[in-house]
């Protein structure tokens, strides 16, 4: 149950039972016969390659905040491990982190750029998934297999979304788009039988190939203003999406300055009615009616001459 190490060992070191290296930064091997929870010290840093693989009936680990790397397969195979915490310190997920293990609820911190290829492959008790908004990728097979995640939120900044990242997440309902996604690869969300809506708060990905194969009930939403719809987007059905408020977007290039003027596409209904009022101040806010815009096809575009004239100008919208 034990690993032990020679006193004289330059290398690594035994700590209760669990390998580290010398300065104990580094956890390397924790015994695979182990069962029930542990906690890391505080410090440690690195979770090795590998460091908790097989541990089939560890239920629990605590990863302090100093911890910034988490390697390949560190935690494969952990059949038994229901749930973890991710630490905001933590910046890379290797390869196959958590390939296998059952896990509830996952939360990914903000810090981590990318999302390695299939960290989180055939976790099928995922039901709970936040993606922090830092996260630029989404890689190959990265959640393939999961079968209890239901809903999912892709945050503004992953921009990439490669080959067979959702593939088969068969109990996947809803699936809702940031504004910076511009690559669905390959079968990212093929067979993803359960799938009704796919909700895009921005305009159509540039690039896209068979993301949805075999997903036949599934339609795909966008706001009335967002550009490059059209009928039919990656073999689904396109339809607008009417949301119970009117929004600004905030995609380029329609929102900001422009020739000397302010402006922002408002988005809602076919063909009603949006208030746009503006102030000067947040702090003493006095909100005055400058607009009212009818969103013919459920969008219309403000333009405020009159905003080269205020040192600071801040706008609302709402229905009359």
């Amino acid at each position: 149950m034990d690993i032990e190490v020679d006193v004289l060992n330059s290398t690594y070191i035994s700590v209760g039972g669990v390998l580290f290296n010398k300065s104990r930064t580094a956890i390397i091997a924790y015994p695979a016969g182990r069962a029930g929870s542990y906690v890391l010290p505080d410090t440690i840093t690195v979770i090795g390659p590998g460091a908790f693989a097989g541990c089939a009936n560890l239920t629990s680990v605590t990863i302090p905040d100093g911890v910034t790397t988490i390697e390949n397969w560190a935690f494969s195979s952990c059949a038994t491990l229901s749930s973890i915490a991710l630490p905001s310190s933590v910046s890379s997920i290797g390869a196959f982190a958590f390939s296998g293990c059952p896990l509830t609820g996952v939360a990914i911190p903000d810090q981590v750029p990318r999302i390695a290829e299939y960290t989180f492959d055939g976790c099928t008790s995922l039901a709970n998934l936040t993606i922090g908004h830092s996260v630029t990728n989404i890689g190959s097979c990265a959640f393939r297999s999961c079968t209890n995640l239901a809903t999912l939120s892709i945050p503004d900044s992953v921009t990439g979304i490669e080959f067979m990242a959702f593939f088969r997440c068969y109990n996947l309902t809803t699936v809702t788009m940031g504004r910076g996604v511009a690559e669905l690869g390959d079968l990212a969300f093929s067979e993803c039988s359960s799938l009704t809506g796919v909700f895009f708060w921005g305009n159509r990905p540039p690039y896209v190939s068979d993301s949805f194969l075999a997903c036949f009930n599934a339609t795909a939403y966008y706001l009335p203003g967002t550009t490059g719809w059209g009928p039919e987007f990656a073999r689904l059905p396109t339809a607008p999406w009417a949301l119970p408020n009117p929004v600004i977007l905030t995609t380029a290039p329609s929102f900001g300055v422009r020739t000397n003027q302010f402006g922002f596409v408002i988005s809602w209904a076919t063909n009603a009615s949006v208030v746009v009022e503006a102030c000067p101040d947040l702090v003493l806010p006095d909100w005055s009616p400058v607009a009212t815009n009818t969103l013919v096809e459920g969008w219309s575009y403000f333009s405020d001459p009159e905003w080269t004239n205020h040192t600071n100008r801040f706008y609302r919208i709402h229905s009359p």
